[in-house]
């Protein structure tokens, strides 16, 4: 094999790792959202890296303890988990600023 096949399989192990030592520290979730300015008109004036609080209304559309809704990495596999709709999006007064 070439090396640069190594060292791009390196350099994805490495980002990995970073990631799974960042996910120890802080909860995450599995998943994006997607709004356009129809839906929460402030996002126009936001920016990319930056971190805004919305208020989500959503409603449950799934529920399983046989773990089909968990990702196949997840340690809380046995837990109950839930799928949502989102049903409306609103900004919280702060990000607005």
């Amino acid at each position: 094999m070439p090396k640069s096949f190594y060292a791009k399989r390196d350099a994805e192990e490495d980002v990995k790792r970073k990631v799974t030592n960042q996910m120890k520290d802080k909860k995450t979730y599995p998943s994006t959202l997607q709004l356009d300015e129809g839906d929460l008109k402030e996002i126009k004036d936001w920016q990319v890296g930056k971190e805004y609080e919305i208020k989500l209304t959503v409603k449950c559309i799934g529920l399983s303890s046989m773990g089909e809704f968990a990702p196949p990495d997840d340690s809380d596999a046995d837990k109950v988990h839930a799928r949502f709709e989102v049903v409306e999006a609103e900004c919280d007064e702060e990000s607005k600023e």
